[in-house]
């Protein structure tokens, strides 16, 4: 039914500003649409919404993920633009 609808990612933020930022800026994914409510990226072919919330639970597992070719380099590359990578 949904095998070929495309997928809609969900992401809580505290901070809808400093998300946008992170993920256009440091992820290099594409804004589409920014709202009080909400921060729309797209990444290849996937909508990312970026959603404001009250409180935050952080989870102790992925919840939004990319498939690369070469992970270590992709983690040098975050890591030199200033992400705290976490194993």
């Amino acid at each position: 039914m949904l095998g070929a609808a495309p997928v809609v990612a969900f992401i809580p933020s505290l901070d809808l500003t400093r998300s946008g930022a992170f993920y256009t800026g440091v992820l290099g994914l594409s804004l589409e649409e920014v709202t009080p409510y909400a921060c729309v990226l797209r990444g290849g072919s996937m909508m990312v919404r970026v959603t404001k919330v009250g409180s935050l639970q952080p989870q102790p597992f992925t919840v939004l993920g990319w498939q690369v070719d070469d992970i270590h380099a992709v983690a040098a590359e975050l890591a030199a633009a200033g992400v705290d990578l976490v194993r």
